[in-house]
């Protein structure tokens, strides 16, 4: 198999949704997103942490207010701020998801130092207003293993996609 290209950089999606994926290991608590440190795969073989916040907007009228986001790791010298965002305008009570990809490299060391045995714990916070309303969280460390999973299925998922358009070619 060939080397997995590994997604070194920040990424962020903010897409339609009411439904955090079950990829996403949900979380009781509403902004706080806490990912236990798996004993079971050493640091080495962490890529990045997959976080998904369902968020609504109150704002009337939607492009009142840009909401401001800042996304917060915590570690053992306090609070690292990670990500800043302005929203785009939200509909009117229509849930959307923002999901953040944060690659391990540049928060390896930081993390490192002081998780050991615990927990990693990241916040979404907004203070631009009070009309956005931050529902629920999904995170997921995310591993090689995932990254090739993901490489695979995709493979299966174009092979099959080939395979039914011939399939449709033949009948035709």
């Amino acid at each position: 198999m060939q080397e997995l290209c590994l997604p070194k950089t920040r990424f962020g999606m903010f897409i339609t949704g009411s439904e955090i994926p079950s990829w996403f290991v949900p979380r009781k608590s509403v902004s706080f997103a806490k990912i236990a440190v798996p004993h079971n795969c050493p640091v080495n073989e962490w890529v990045g942490f997959a976080l998904c916040f369902l968020l609504v907007s109150y704002a009337v009228p939607p492009e009142a207010c840009h909401h401001e986001v800042e996304c917060y790791l915590f570690g053992p010298n306090g609070k690292t701020i990670i990500s800043s965002r302005n929203l785009p305008p939200m509909e009117l009570d229509c849930p959307h998801l923002y999901i953040l990809y944060l690659s391990i490299d540049k928060y390896r060391d930081m993390i490192c130092e002081g998780v050991v045995g615990s927990e990693i714990e990241f916040v979404l916070k907004s203070y631009c207003c009070q009309s956005l309303e931050i529902v629920r969280c999904g995170c997921r460390l995310v591993c090689k293993q995932d990254v090739e999973d993901i490489y695979e299925n995709s493979i299966i998922s174009s092979s099959e996609e080939i395979g039914v358009a011939s399939e449709k070619v033949r009948i035709i």
